[in-house]
């Protein structure tokens, strides 16, 4: 089917429903002669509803196949260069990795040094006071503080022009029951499917309970 026809059929179909919209606006239901009125309306349209169901669904299938055929192509070429950049990436991340955790070390070592250079500075000056007997300078110092200097070290690992930095962060569920209320997700589909299950032992009234979960029924009519 040529394009210019599904478009043809398109229109038509958009015409039916709009008016279809504008006559159900204009039913009224008062009595049973109305109500029967509105379930012919109510058919009709179900007819037009399978209609357009009954024109679209070659058109999906062909589409979807097509589309299905192009996803699994693209899938298929896409996974070698795609196992190829996991490769080189773990390749690199582990390297970087291992370069921080050298570099945190350095920078500890470092910061260690400065503190032990800082602590027998102290001492040195502890010392030259005693020497001139300077008692209450020697006091003052003791109940100084001692300032040491804020360790850096040459970074191994420098930016790549190109390429961005990022944070990326991990989690595992280690402990099910101790998992906060918000990150879980009620399967709405188990729910109705337990509705449908319990409904013959329903309570009077239309329902029966379900913790945390209001359940009734109504009657609806279908055509």
């Amino acid at each position: 089917m040529s394009t210019e026809m599904v478009q043809t059929k398109e229109q038509e179909f958009l015409r039916k429903a709009s008016s279809l919209v504008e006559a159900a606006k204009q039913i009224t239901v008062a009595s049973q002669d109305d109500f029967e009125r509105a379930v012919e309306f109510g058919k009709g349209v179900s007819i037009f509803i399978k209609n357009v169901e009954a024109f679209f669904s070659p058109l999906k299938k062909a589409a979807k196949a097509a589309h299905t055929a192009l996803c699994d192509r693209e899938k298929e070429i896409l996974k070698v260069p795609l196992q190829a950049d996991e490769i080189v990436k773990k390749t690199a991340n582990t390297w970087k990795a291992e370069q921080k955790r050298k570099e945190e070390e350095l920078l500890r070592l470092e910061q260690e040094r400065l503190r032990l250079e800082a602590e027998r500075q102290r001492k040195e000056e502890i010392a030259a006071l005693k020497a001139l007997g300077a008692k209450d300078a020697i006091k003052d110092l003791k109940a100084a503080p001692i300032v040491v200097e804020k360790a850096a070290i040459e970074p191994t690992f420098q930016k790549v022009a190109g390429t961005r930095n990022r944070t990326e962060w991990h989690f595992e569920i280690v402990n099910k029951s101790l998992v906060p209320d918000q990150f879980w997700m009620i399967d709405e589909r188990a729910v109705r499917e337990y509705v449908k299950v319990m409904r013959e032992k329903a309570l009077p009234g239309g329902g029966f309970e379900v913790p945390g979960v209001r359940v009734w029924s109504t009657e609806e009519t279908d055509w």
